[in-house]
């Protein structure tokens, strides 16, 4: 209301005015007819019948001739007054107009609003009639109805605010009681039920929160059931389970990692303030470098644990399982011992049974020269796979390679030369595709020793066809590939032909002198390279050996050099 009052001030002045003008002028119309009866009269008369006639209509009345004279005035003499040919009014009223001025008068000392018409008699004007109103009574009476406009608009606005305030009562109770339901659920009282009866959305609203704290509460308790589950499952988990968030504080544990972090108060802390061993602080601080899955052994005390960790987790979090294997370790020495303590105490009988073999086959003949040669054959078997059990057991001792740069253009037709014999004798082709140069890190004895291993496979069991060998770097790595095309390797015996003595057809493997610790010993220096070894075959159409290496570049190579 204060906006329209404001805005329509001006406009409502203008049309009051306007309205104003238009009934002067028909004032100017009604007294021409009074007026041109006297005008030929004296002045005297016209004068009086103007002033009586201004007295009754409460304005202004002036009569002026062709050539400006003041012929008659309701309120002044005309003898007194200027002759007012010059006046904007008159001079367009002279021009047969009905014209209308706003002005300061200096007869009375006031501003008015003119309205001049012309008097016209025989079609000939003979004079022209003003009427003018104070300016001051106009604005007396615009502002008489601005004031009633007002006072009706604070009525208004009164009536309005009363109802506003009368809905906002019936609609603020309402909200009060769900800001306090909302409260009340917020201190965790999921219990709490809003009652309001409005039939209308508020009355929606209303069933909605409570629907919704219904909600709210069963999956509240869903969780906490899920959580005490977790917890009970977790708690009897053997293995320690530790959870470190992205900034490497400890967010979750169990009973049996506070057991091994031996600290009552571990929550919160920082993983290197919980265990201080150097080797896990690398070991964490890789994976957090590459956040990508690891697994590695770890000494804490007097035990080693078998590290799992996890960081391919949405929030960042890694996730480590400590799996204790000290008596798994334990056992595997025991194991190891035992293995080289009696390939030691095998070689030296079965080197004397061997050369005495060698000595009676120089001097048997028949049947006894073919039982000797037998007694041989199986003798230089049970060598072979001593010296692989000791081979093998040096690997896993020491885990030492000795590394420098090397060529794998040079060394696979190295290693091919070592075979030409058994190449002939099968009548079998190789082929060696490398490029060059190609620079491997490594340790060049035990990679050959690899490359002997698969070689000897690939020609044992090739019996027709060929021998493909290739060396090529894919990406950061570099890929060895031989490839035969002699019997393969069924699908079932994939997944175990790495493990020690296992071998696919046992009796060929017999026949050929095979100790089934070839592979076991090719897959573990590999892994030493920090490589990986893997395997493809179909029976019938032969098997292919890939061994993964990372690669070097030229800069590094030199630097080794």
């Amino acid at each position: 209301m204060v906006l329209i009052i404001a805005l329509s001030y001006n406009a409502v002045r203008k049309q009051f005015i306007a309205m104003q003008i238009t009934d002067l002028r028909d004032l100017n119309a009604s007294l021409s007819v009074s007026l041109l009866s006297v005008i030929d009269l004296r002045n005297n008369d016209l004068d009086q019948l103007t002033k009586s006639l201004g007295s009754e209509i409460q304005a202004r009345i002036t009569v002026v001739d062709t050539i400006g004279k003041v012929l008659a005035d309701s309120e002044s003499d005309p003898l007194t007054m200027k002759n007012h040919r010059r006046r904007p009014e008159i001079e367009q009223a002279l021009s047969g107009n009905i014209a209308h001025a706003r002005r300061f008068s200096t007869t009375v000392e006031k501003n008015m609003l003119y309205v001049a018409s012309p008097l016209v008699k025989n079609g000939q004007i003979v004079a022209v009639v003003r009427t003018s109103i104070y300016l001051s009574h106009l604005n007396n009476l615009f502002h008489q109805i601005i004031n009633r406009i007002v006072k009706i608009s604070l009525l208004v606005i009164i009536v309005a605010l009363s109802a506003a305030f009368l809905l906002a009562r019936r609609y603020s109770k309402p909200i009060n009681q769900l800001v306090s339901a909302a409260r009340q659920i917020e201190q965790g009282k999921l219990e709490t039920r809003v009652n309001i009866h409005t039939n209308d959305e508020l009355d929606e609203l209303a069933e909605s929160f409570n629907a919704m704290t219904a909600e709210l509460n069963r999956l509240l308790t869903d969780f906490a059931r899920q959580r005490d589950e977790l917890q009970t499952i977790v708690s009897a988990v053997p293995s320690g389970l530790l959870v470190l968030n992205a900034a490497g504080r400890v967010a979750f544990y169990n009973r049996e990692f506070q057991k091994i972090a031996t600290q009552k108060e571990i929550q919160d802390k920082y993983y290197w303030e919980i265990l201080r061993q150097p080797q896990f602080t690398e070991f964490i601080k890789g994976i957090q470098e590459n956040r990508s899955n690891r697994t590695q052994e770890i000494g804490i005390d007097d035990k080693t644990y078998l590290c799992s960790a996890t960081a391919d987790t949405t929030g960042g979090e890694i996730v480590l399982i400590f799996s204790d294997i000290s008596e798994l370790k334990a056992v595997q020495r025991l194991k190891r011992d035992f293995v080289v303590n009696v390939s030691h105490e095998l070689r030296t009988p079965l080197t004397a049974i061997k050369g005495f073999v060698e000595t009676l086959q120089e001097e048997s003949a028949g049947d006894e020269h073919r039982y000797l040669t037998i007694i041989a054959r199986h003798t230089e078997r049970l060598i072979n796979i001593v010296n692989d059990l000791l081979t093998l057991s040096e690997l896993e001792e020491k885990n030492q390679i000795e590394y420098e740069p090397v060529d794998l253009g040079d060394l696979l037709p190295d290693t091919v030369k070592i075979f030409e014999e058994h190449l002939q004798a099968k009548n079998l082709a190789i082929e060696i595709e490398t490029d060059s140069p190609l620079i491997v890190r490594a340790d060049p004895f035990k990679l050959q020793q690899v490359l002997i291993n698969l070689l000897d496979n690939a020609i044992k069991y090739t019996e027709k066809g060929k021998v493909t060998v290739k060396a090529h770097q894919v990406g950061n790595e570099v890929q060895i590939t031989i490839a035969d095309t002699g019997c393969g390797i069924p699908a079932e015996h994939l997944s175990r032909i790495f493990e020690r003595f296992y071998v696919v057809d046992k009796s060929r493997s017999r026949q050929l002198g095979g100790t089934g610790l070839g592979l076991a010993i090719a897959k573990h220096i590999v892994l030493l390279h920090n490589g990986h070894l893997a395997v493809e075959s179909q029976p019938e159409k032969g098997t292919i050996f890939k061994i993964i290496l990372p690669c070097v570049n030229k800069k590094t190579s030199e630097s080794y050099s």
